[in-house]
């Protein structure tokens, strides 16, 4: 990359994260199918169930905390990121559950709407996400987490540790006995 491309390129990538929250436009003319709404259990207590994975989602990025997610997602380091999940599941947990972590690549991806930009996800079962990169717990060849871009679906991968994104906790949930 030449030297007025790094200076043009790398101030812009720290403005990323604060990308605000625009319309969701979705269009499937060409593109993938959506997610079928039904797909997702949206419960009273702050937590989405995918039927066709069985994993619990937290229904708002961290830092949003009412039931529509409007207060402002906040982003994090990577090494920051990593602490969220034992911070929540230390502080008593959520929704009477303390084993969230973070997804892999592959579970956050599985929530991705690939017709839908800004957000690329089901803004009924995750309301007010920001447009902009989710952390996953998921390391590359060169042991740096990876991410998920739900601007626009464009797969995230490493891109620079020293840049901030969200991060939306998931876990296992119970059987059904």
């Amino acid at each position: 990359m030449t030297r007025f491309a790094q200076i043009l390129i790398f101030p812009c990538l720290f403005l990323l994260p604060v990308i605000s929250i625009a319309k969701q436009n979705c269009n499937v003319n060409g593109k993938s199918p959506p997610l079928d709404s039904k797909r997702f259990t949206i419960n009273n207590d702050g937590t989405v169930v995918d039927t066709s994975t069985g994993l619990m989602w937290k229904k708002c990025s961290e830092g949003q905390t009412d039931d529509d997610c409007n207060d402002e997602a906040v982003s994090y380091l990577s090494k920051d990121a990593l602490k969220i999940p034992q911070q929540v599941n230390n502080s008593g947990g959520f929704a009477g559950y303390t084993d969230w972590r973070l997804p892999s690549y592959s579970e956050l991806s599985s929530i991705v709407e690939k017709q839908c930009v800004e957000p690329a996800i089901n803004s009924n079962a995750f309301p007010n996400t920001p447009s902009s990169g989710f952390w996953t717990s998921t390391t590359g060849n060169d042991n740096k987490l990876e991410y998920v871009w739900f601007y626009t679906y464009l797969e995230g991968h490493y891109l620079d540790m020293r840049l901030p994104f969200y991060v939306r906790l998931i876990r296992l949930p119970m059987p059904h006995i």
